[in-house]
């Protein structure tokens, strides 16, 4: 079945290559031809199997080694998570420059992961000079079998970048990627709809996308659905659920969801109160850059709230909060 179906087409390749031969000459060269294909197929299907299990076993390295050279002969999926590991820094320094060249790689060949994130070092200039039209056209690409891309793209028409400001389209794009249970687009359709974006304002309705959103474990929608039961908008007012979801958010590494409920913890609103978990949390923020968490840190340490007093982690912590509040103004 494979030689009927292809042979045609490993006809042309024997005359491209050797010229035109006679009849016994040529049937000889494209079984030859055909033979060496189909082990090199059956090669690159096995090691690729062997790469993404040592992926899967966090063994990057491997994973690198067995991809890398799949990626050179141009296999577009080791293309792709040869990409990843570059850009993650796994396995190997990171390097998003040379991530960039196998996302493009494999983009080329219409992967539609690569021509996704592609599309987003364009968008933020990672790697590569930023270009919004570049990121639009690669969303675009990757349309048809990338939710993410749908809300990429509808991210750029939110906000004019690339293409022309349409709320409209936005709308259309987030309703496609949320059809295919995408939890970010739940979460950003019920984000129009709240402040009443390319539809009329339903906060019923946005209500209903944040608890779908937060059910399918997004960390934002977690969150969001705790300042809303905080503040009995949409939600009947119950501090004891804002403290659960801002919890679940917070074991999601969501560094905002971590300040809060350690807030929470220390002023003993909807959990008793306990220093040492609102430290515990505060901590986690801090390490990802949150000036607040670092502010509350420096108070805990200046007035001894669970633990010793220490001066001198106070001035750094405030410190540390000035700091990062200057980087973000």
């Amino acid at each position: 079945m494979v030689l009927s179906i292809h042979q045609n087409k490993y006809q042309n390749i024997v005359v491209r290559i050797f010229g035109k031969l006679d009849f016994y000459q040529t049937k000889t060269t494209l079984y030859l031809l055909i033979t060496v294909f189909l082990v090199f197929s059956n090669n690159a299907v096995a090691g690729y199997k062997d790469g993404m299990i040592a992926l899967r076993n966090g063994d990057y390295q491997l994973a690198l080694a067995v991809m890398l050279p799949l990626a050179r002969s141009g296999v577009a999926k080791a293309q792709y998570n040869v990409g990843l590991l570059f850009q993650q820094g796994r396995g190997i320094k990171l390097d998003i420059r040379e991530a960039s060249r196998w996302y493009l790689a494999a983009a080329n060949q219409g992967h539609a992961g690569a021509q996704n994130n592609i599309g987003s070092l364009y968008r933020r200039g990672h790697g590569i000079e930023q270009d919004y039209k570049a990121a639009a056209y690669w969303y675009k690409q990757a349309l048809n079998n990338s939710p993410l891309a749908r809300n990429n793209l509808a991210f750029l028409y939110s906000n004019g970048l690339g293409v022309k400001k349409n709320y409209t389209t936005a709308l259309r794009l987030l309703n496609w990627a949320a059809d295919s249970g995408h939890a970010k687009s739940l979460f950003d359709l019920g984000k129009l709809y709240e402040k009443g974006q390319g539809v009329e304002k339903n906060k019923a309705k946005a209500a209903s996308l944040f608890a779908k959103a937060a059910h399918k474990n997004y960390p934002r929608a977690m969150y969001q659905m705790g300042l809303l039961h905080e503040e009995g908008v949409m939600f009947e007012r119950s501090l004891k659920a804002a403290a659960e979801w801002h919890l679940q958010a917070a074991k999601r590494h969501y560094a905002s969801a971590q300040v809060r409920i350690g807030n929470m913890y220390l002023d003993g609103r909807g959990v008793r109160q306990n220093f040492q978990e609102a430290h515990r949390w505060f901590i986690k923020a801090s390490e990802q850059g949150h000036y607040h968490a670092d502010y509350a840190l420096g108070l805990i340490y200046e007035q001894g709230l669970g633990l010793e007093a220490d001066q001198d982690r106070a001035r750094y912590y405030y410190s540390r909060a000035g700091a990062q509040s200057k980087l973000r103004d």
